[in-house]
């Protein structure tokens, strides 16, 4: 390896470092400023748990100081109603669901205040005796998403504990029926946004339109780790300052786990990864197992520096260094590739090597796309130059052991010797 290699690589290096371990100081900072963990259960979890102590949901989430969030799933026909008998489907509902049924269903299908002739239609009636119509086929009437249950809302209001909305991504959603999902949810309370099933609210083409009214009701969306949820990526990527990631463990998957390795696995997903919305499942447990899990888990997390908060859960701040500083990380990662492939070709053009494939890598890191492959690059690189070190330590011939006393010739004579120089 010439001198000047030598020079370039280890300059290269040093200011490489230095611009990576200002981007990193950066990346803590942000970090250290955002230590707020929100904690969410699951509304039929705490429902289960309540008639177990024959309580209500509200009185038994008073009995909690520790502070956690409700999560309530987007309701639909068959899950609040009765089906009675009559010539059409027809389905009985407590008059604050049929109220809010007859809102939902204005936005999101075609509501008659008589019965249609000759068109397929679902009766609604409330217990009063008010009744309306929805045309449509009977099936997908009953499996439209109607908002949060306002029975469930409001035990979770007066047990004093914050609501998250799991709302669904009906066929065809509408840009009025889409805004007006998102409105109810935040009048009803929530203020953070974890969609349910496999789809987020407007997928496939509403997707700017949720991230614009999420933007515009000052709420926020749960991005759920490891989940493939279609049209997530993209409503991060749209409203970035609005955005909190989430992790989840579901109901079968707790029953695989012992309640210290629930405790351990939340607490790592906020350590380890960034995550500040910690989705607790915990099946088979009681209402004492888990008063002992939640405050394990504050425990650990005091520890650690993070604190479980109210509706705690915020985005991090942008992280935005300039762009010279990536350029300089990049410089030094092309170096070492080019310092690399001049081990193996030395001499004529390759020699530039080093300084060709620095000023590249520097530029690649003016892009997101080329920070990205540029860190696979330096994961490939930088164990390559340690095996190539080895092998080079392994490599080198051993020093030649020092002669005996005897074979220096300061002992004694053989007697063998002795008696050849005699004769």
């Amino acid at each position: 390896m010439s001198g000047l290699n030598r020079w370039t690589l280890v300059l290269a290096l040093l200011v490489s470092s230095f611009a990576a371990g200002m981007i990193a100081l950066q990346r803590l900072r942000v970090e250290r400023s955002n230590r707020a963990v929100e904690l969410v259960l699951d509304y039929p979890d705490v429902a289960q748990w309540a008639s177990a102590e024959g309580k209500t949901v509200a009185e038994w989430l008073r009995g909690f100081n520790t502070p956690f969030s409700v999560a309530l799933t987007e309701g639909t026909l068959a899950d609040w109603g009765a089906l009675v008998e009559s010539p059409i489907p027809t389905y009985l509902l407590s008059e604050a669901r049929f109220q809010q049924a007859k809102r939902m269903f204005a936005l999101k299908a075609r509501v008659e205040l008589q019965p249609p002739r000759d068109a397929l239609a679902v009766e609604v009636r409330s217990e009063r005796g008010a009744r309306f119509w929805v045309i449509g086929d009977s099936e997908a009437v009953r499996q439209t998403g109607l908002g949060l249950d306002p029975l469930q809302v409001e035990q979770v209001r007066a047990g004093g504990k914050p609501i998250v909305a799991r709302l669904m991504n009906p066929q065809g959603i509408t840009p009025l029926a889409l805004r007006g999902s998102l409105l109810f949810a935040r009048e009803q309370g929530a203020t953070l946004l974890i969609f349910a099933g496999d789809q987020v609210l407007g997928y496939r083409r509403g997707v700017e339109a949720t991230a614009q009214n999420i933007r515009a009701n000052a709420q926020r969306f749960g991005a759920i780790e490891f989940a493939k949820q279609m049209g997530a990526s993209n409503l991060m990527e749209a409203i970035p300052e609005r955005t909190v990631r989430v992790h989840s463990i579901g109901l079968a998957e707790s029953l695989t786990l012992s309640p210290q390795e629930i405790v351990e696995r939340l607490e790592r997903a906020a350590q380890e990864r960034n995550i500040r919305v910690l989705y607790l499942r915990a099946a088979g447990a009681d209402t004492p197992l888990l008063r002992e899990m939640l405050e394990n888990l504050t425990k650990r997390l005091h520890r650690s520096g993070y604190a479980i908060r109210e509706s705690g859960a915020r985005p991090f701040e942008p992280l935005q260094p300039a762009l010279w500083q990536f350029a300089l990380a990049g410089l030094g990662m092309g170096v070492l590739l080019g310092w690399l492939i001049t081990l193996f070709r030395a001499g004529g053009f390759w020699a530039f090597a080093p300084m060709a494939l620095g000023v590249l890598f520097a530029l690649l890191c003016l892009s997101p796309l080329g920070r990205k492959l540029t860190a696979l690059a330096a994961a490939l690189a930088f164990p390559t130059v340690g095996m190539v070190a080895l092998a080079g330590l392994a490599g080198r011939p051993h020093p030649p052991a020092p002669l005996s006393h005897a074979g220096r010739g300061g002992g004694p004579p053989s007697h063998t010797g002795e008696g050849a120089r005699r004769g």
